[in-house]
């Protein structure tokens, strides 16, 4: 019996602060958050590239020793192939990187685009609240009317 008002006892201390992290959660735009998670993929690539490079650095200064140590011309020949083989993976993984840099840009300002869009939407009902009000300010008056300003100038030439 103990056991289950202990459980009951916990649950209930621990179910408020659960909703209190998602109401938090729920608080952060979505913007933010997929901001983050952009700049998460971004930063593990970048380790994971890190750690590629540095292996292939180790496996080239690794062929140079052997190939200062190598007597044999064919030997070398081989062993000059093999770090044009490496350099050329090395090449590789720095293209990857790139890429993924301009996927990383493209997505983020894609993202930056739809935010700034929402943003916008309100600017844009503001210009066209003025606009109308403008308009009708114009409308409203009559002395802006051609027919008035004529009549108004043939009633000033009488009087």
């Amino acid at each position: 019996m103990e056991k289950i008002n202990y459980k009951f006892l916990l649950l209930s201390i621990l179910f408020p602060l659960t909703m209190m992290g998602q109401i938090t959660d729920e608080n952060k735009s979505v913007t933010d958050i997929v901001l983050n998670e952009l700049n998460r993929e971004r930063l593990v690539q970048r380790e994971n590239l890190d750690f590629r490079i540095k292996q292939i650095d180790s496996k080239l200064s690794i062929l140079d020793e052997s190939l200062k140590n190598t007597s044999s011309s064919s030997e070398k020949v081989e062993k000059l192939i093999q770090r044009v083989q490496i350099l050329e993976e090395k090449q590789s993984e720095l293209d990857k990187n790139v890429v993924s840099v301009y996927k990383y840009n493209y997505s983020s300002a894609i993202l930056n685009l739809v935010s700034m869009e929402r943003e916008i939407k309100p600017l844009n009902l503001f210009n066209s609240s003025k606009d109308f009000y403008t308009t009708l300010d114009k409308v409203s008056n009559p002395m802006t009317y051609e027919g008035y300003s004529s009549w108004f100038r043939e009633f000033e030439k009488i009087y």
